[in-house]
């Protein structure tokens, strides 16, 4: 999407690791590092696979409702918590970052 212009002014979320490729790839994108997922107007964006595991239990819940989400969740022993605006860095694993990675910065 971003090769094609369709993300050009847009903000959009990824994984933090490929963020400040992604930036330099392609500079018209607004591109964030440091949520799970993104809703701007009808464009989603998440930061990667488990991300995307959370994006389509939100997207779930929202045209079928939360049980529905949540007996999915339930049937991929996954999390109901995570919000998109959550974080990606988690502060259990902080300790554990390395000092040049993004996570460090963020906390």
């Amino acid at each position: 999407m971003a090769h094609t212009g369709l993300l050009d002014d847009k903000q959009v979320t990824i994984h933090w690791n490929d963020a400040p490729a992604l930036a330099v790839m392609y500079p018209k994108i607004k591109v964030g590092a440091d949520r799970i997922f993104l809703q701007v107007g009808n464009l989603y964006t998440s930061a990667g696979l488990t991300a995307g595991i959370d994006l389509s239990l939100y997207l779930l819940s929202n045209d079928a409702g939360p049980e529905v989400s949540l007996n999915v969740a339930k049937r991929l022993v996954v999390f109901m918590q995570r919000r998109g605006g959550q974080s990606q860095f988690s502060p259990y694993l902080t300790p554990y970052v390395e000092e040049t990675s993004p996570a460090s910065i963020a906390q």
